[in-house]
């Protein structure tokens, strides 16, 4: 009488193991950029919010708000949240300026201008988003 059997044996299942480990090896990069990407991405939406309750600052007292937090305590902004990088947590960077200056001032960013590129919040350390003055948002790479 012959029995067979249907059983893995401990080789092809250590050989799955392996593929499946070397497949997430493989795909682990990919993942985290796109996660950056997902996170300067929010950076940039929220800054264009910021932007337009600035402008509406800007229109009711005529000059710019001293701070962010100030947009959140006149309701210019409903959720202190977005006053936040989405990849480190940290408040934006605010630059107080005239509110009838060159447009391609940057007001605010990610961080200070005095961080050391390498350790930006975005790019793996390469790239951190700001917003002009005029309105437009980009990223220093």
């Amino acid at each position: 009488m012959i029995r067979s059997s249907r059983a893995f044996t401990l080789i092809e299942l250590l050989v799955v193991i392996a593929i499946i480990a070397i497949l997430t090896a493989c795909i682990r990069p990919s993942i985290t950029a796109a996660n950056d990407k997902a996170n300067t991405g929010i950076c940039q939406t929220r800054l264009a919010q910021i932007d337009l309750a600035i402008r509406q600052y800007v229109e009711d007292h005529g000059r710019m708000p001293a701070d962010l937090g100030e947009l959140v305590q006149k309701r210019y902004l409903l959720d202190s949240d977005i006053l936040r990088c989405s990849k480190t947590g940290a408040e934006f960077h605010y630059h107080v300026v005239s509110p009838d200056g060159a447009g391609s001032q940057v007001i605010a960013s990610c961080v200070s201008p005095d961080v050391p590129r390498g350790t930006w919040p975005h790019g793996q350390g390469s790239t951190y988003v700001f917003l002009r003055l005029n309105g437009k948002t980009g990223l220093i790479r």
